[in-house]
């Protein structure tokens, strides 16, 4: 019996699926997408297939959740000493992990509105 294991990093830049540009950091290719690849696996960060992590669609979720959490809190602005890299390649500060560990970063956040984010957090908690 032999495993195959999709090259997830090589299928996430198809210039077939995702164009010319599909080597570049460019987050707003999935705004517009035509109606049939909007359907299609969009990234393969997951992996594909009968292989694929059971718990896809929760973690997808959830990362959802809390970015749309973090954008309607915060402006997310780009250190100038010490920005991310966006490169695919070089992002990577161990080139030989299992998995991608982002080089080091900083970013400033600045609160969008100090009372709403106030309120948020003294919230009750949904359970006891």
């Amino acid at each position: 019996m032999r495993i195959i294991i999709v090259d997830a990093q090589a299928a996430n830049h198809e210039e077939a699926h995702f164009g010319p540009d599909a080597h570049l950091f460019n987050p707003e290719r999935f705004l517009n997408m035509p109606a049939g690849k909007a359907t299609s696996t969009l990234h393969f960060g997951f992996g594909g297939g009968s292989r694929m992590c059971a718990g896809h669609l929760i973690a997808t979720r959830l990362c959802y959740a809390l970015l749309v959490r973090l954008i309607l809190s915060f402006e997310v602005e780009a250190s100038e000493m010490y920005p991310p890299t966006t490169d695919y390649i070089e992002y990577n500060s161990i080139k030989t992990a299992l998995v991608a560990i982002p080089r080091d970063f900083n970013v400033k956040l600045k609160m969008r509105d100090e009372s709403w984010l106030t309120g948020i957090v003294q919230e009750e908690p949904l359970y006891n």
